[in-house]
Parts: structure tokens; C-alpha cells; sequence
């Protein structure tokens, strides 16, 4: 199986859920363009509220760097 068609099978299970309110899409592109804002939406999705200094430290952990 190729690449595109794992992808493609990935999605095509995944996408019928994509409103229900324990499953959260993100694009790639997006997280690369708003990394903060990225990692802030996935906090609020599971319920956890860091605190700043925990921030610092996730925002380095999860960098693209």
C-alpha cells in the first residue's frame, strides 16, 4: 500500500467522525504557520490549562525546530 493510499484511507475513516466532540483535525500547515495557537486550541480541546512557565516548555518540546 502506498503512501497516498494509506492517507487517503486514514482520512476517508476518520473524516465521517470529524464532529463529534471527542475528535479534533488539525492540518499540518496550520500548526506549522501558528504554532502557539495550535498548541492552545489542543489545551482547550482536552480540558488542561498550563501555566506559564508550563507553556514555555511545551511550546519548546513541540517546536518544529
Amino acid at each position: 500500500m502506498g503512501l497516498n493510499a494509506a492517507l487517503f484511507g486514514f482520512v476517508q475513516a476518520w473524516w465521517p467522525l470529524r464532529h463529534k466532540p471527542n475528535v479534533q483535525f488539525l492540518h499540518f500547515t496550520d500548526m506549522k504557520r501558528d504554532h502557539d495557537g495550535s498548541i492552545r486550541r489542543i489545551a482547550d480541546f482536552i480540558g488542561v490549562q498550563p501555566t506559564d512557565e508550563q507553556w514555555g516548555a511545551i511550546t519548546e518540546y513541540t517546536s518544529f525546530a
